[in-house]
């Protein structure tokens, strides 16, 4: 599905830093893709599905990070082509590449972390995400929430589930990172710091991160970055050039 972007939306977006998107994933594409996610952490954690209830949230963010190469149902819904021109339209650039994706856990009602647990550390963090992030030439996030409480989704689908538009509510006011509609996402720059606040009150909610990049980005070393040597395993070294066979360019 192909979302106009209107003069008015990239104002809206250079003034606040963040826009919100309605529909862009519909609850087929959620629900396929929280099975899947299943499928993958349960192979990364090596448990099964039957105890992957046993796993920790901490143990969830640290296999969730770049779910697309999991398997081809995600890398299908994670680099679609209509999300990245989006950004791209928002930016009016032409080129973009995935960088990563970034599975953010639901919190459960009383979440217990260790002192260095990464994911709480990664939550604590007033910083932007270019600051936690070891691509130099990041130009965009995108969070979309993908797990919703069922009264909510039940509400949601109360309403017309072709409606595909741009949300910008209230038009003086930026909106949470955190959208509370399934399949709603939202995007921002990656200079603005993000604020995980909102997740206290959004237990029961699941969300995924997009971070895009521009066609000529740079794997640093980022000490800040939990998942700073992710990479090198893919035969990057810190200073290479992201290249397309393993992030390729969605938009060119």
């Amino acid at each position: 599905m192909k979302f106009a972007v209107a003069k008015e939306h990239r104002d809206f977006f250079n003034k606040y830093f963040r826009i919100e998107f309605n529909k862009l994933f519909s609850a087929e594409q959620c629900h396929q893709l929280m099975a899947e996610r299943l499928v993958i952490l349960s192979e990364r954690l090596k448990v099964s599905k039957a105890n992957f209830k046993t796993t920790s949230v901490n143990s969830n963010f640290m296999a969730g990070f770049d779910l697309w190469r999991g398997n081809g149902a995600l890398k299908k819904i994670i680099l679609q082509k209509s999300l990245a021109e989006i950004a791209a339209d928002l930016l009016e650039v032409r080129a973009l590449r995935i960088g990563y994706d970034q599975l953010i856990p639901s919190l459960p009602k009383i979440a217990i972390f260790e002192p260095n647990d990464a994911y709480n550390n990664w939550l604590s963090q007033t910083s932007t995400l270019h600051e936690r992030s070891s691509i130099q030439g990041l130009m965009a996030g995108l969070i979309i929430c993908i797990k919703a409480p069922v009264a909510e989704v039940e509400q949601e689908h109360a309403s017309d589930p072709a409606t595909a538009e741009i949300i910008i509510k209230p038009l003086i006011e930026a909106p949470s990172f955190f959208s509370t509609t399934l399949g709603n996402g939202v995007y921002f720059s990656p200079e603005t710091p993000l604020d995980f606040s909102d997740l206290a009150s959004r237990r029961g909610y699941t969300y995924l991160l997009i971070a895009y990049s521009k066609g000529t980005s740079v794997y640093c070393k980022k000490d800040s970055d939990v998942h700073t040597n992710a990479f090198r395993p893919l035969g990057y070294n810190f200073g290479d050039r992201l290249n397309d066979r393993f992030h390729p360019l969605i938009i060119f």
